[in-house]
């Protein structure tokens, strides 16, 4: 299985575990209460594919780190949520790497976990755990 499958997958199962919402004065994250069987899924998956989901996310940090372009402070300059790079020899290299590292392939065993179906999904959640959770 290609990372950046897991990285995915393991963000969709993330967004079922976990409801983010607006009070009024700030972001909230809470639990989902789910059924044992899909609550138990879902950290199975979480579990498994965490290690590989962390070191992706620090690979990825690591390389803009090297490729992006900084600003007076040292900080990676973003605009409208796109990395700026100060050469395009940067962003290629940039993008080659981040290539690479996403078609890395992965052993992964004991795929799909079979899931009861949930009452509600997002068709993007059902992209990402295709091939990983079963719904049943």
């Amino acid at each position: 299985m290609k990372l950046i499958k897991i990285v995915k997958a393991y963000t969709a199962a993330e967004q079922m575990r976990w409801i983010q919402y607006y009070n009024g004065k700030e972001m909230v994250k809470e639990e989902r209460e789910l059924p044992f069987e899909q609550a138990s899924v879902l950290v199975r998956i979480m579990t498994m594919f965490k290690s590989y989901y962390e070191g992706y996310i620090s690979s990825e940090k690591s390389l803009a780190n090297q490729y992006a372009k900084k600003d007076e402070n040292g900080n990676i300059v973003i605009n409208d949520g796109s990395i700026i790079f100060d050469t395009i020899e940067n962003k290629r290299s940039f993008d080659n790497e981040i290539k690479t590292l996403k078609e890395t392939e992965i052993e992964v065993d004991g795929l799909p976990m079979q899931m009861p179906k949930p009452n509600m999904v997002k068709c993007s959640w059902l992209e990402a755990l295709d091939g990983v959770i079963e719904f049943v």
